[in-house]
């Protein structure tokens, strides 16, 4: 299959996931260079400008803040790299955090179903 030279921005949008609002806003704040103009004045987004915005959604979709993004499209792979493993580090510590939560919850309901069985109640 061959890649397109330019996408129009519904193409865009279907292709990223993200509304063309969403699109003109990335591009309004940063996250997105200038993008290009067709002579009737249209927006035409390059596939590099259409990968660019896929992992900025995918990391959106995590909660990671938009000022993450705002002048990085054109970041070397070097930084991206070591950007994503801080990144990646940040979540391995809320998985660790969120699995000691885990843990005190299960103990807790373990402890509280203990009591009610002692106290001679049924448990559901």
């Amino acid at each position: 299959m061959q890649t397109k030279l330019y996408y129009f921005p519904k193409e865009a949008a279907e292709l990223t996931g993200l509304s063309k609002s969403t699109l003109r806003f990335y591009e309004e704040i940063g996250v997105l260079d200038k993008v290009a103009r067709n002579k009737n004045g249209y927006r035409t987004y390059t596939q590099s400008e259409i990968d660019w915005l896929l992992i900025v959604a995918q990391l959106r979709a995590f909660d990671l803040p938009l000022k993450t993004f705002i002048g990085r499209q054109h970041s070397s792979d070097q930084l991206m790299v070591d950007y994503l493993k801080s990144y990646r580090q940040e979540i391995e510590n809320k998985l660790s955090e969120l699995e000691d939560t885990r843990n005190y919850v299960a103990s807790k309901i373990a402890y509280l179903e203990e009591r009610i069985v002692k106290k001679g109640l049924f448990v559901k």
